[in-house]
């Protein structure tokens, strides 16, 4: 069975998760973004959720300057 963990993902690239945590440092945004993507319960795909969550969760990925997605494709 698999587990969403971001963390843990992160994690099995040094470099990235370095990179994570320096910039998140930097860039509070970040950080509240990030927290809000690494707590997402991948068993939510299936159900209903509140519109406001989605959205949430939605903009923590794709904020143009702090979106978590973003970031990523920075540097992967």
């Amino acid at each position: 069975m698999y587990v969403y963990n971001l963390e843990n993902l992160f994690k099995l690239n040094a470099a990235l998760w370095v990179g994570l945590q320096t910039e998140m440092q930097a860039n509070p945004r970040l950080t509240v973004n990030w927290s809000t993507i690494k707590d997402w319960d991948d068993g939510k795909r299936y159900s209903v959720v509140e519109e406001l969550e989605s959205k949430a969760l939605f903009e923590a990925a794709t904020e143009a300057a702090s979106g978590l997605m973003v970031w990523l494709r920075g540097r992967w």
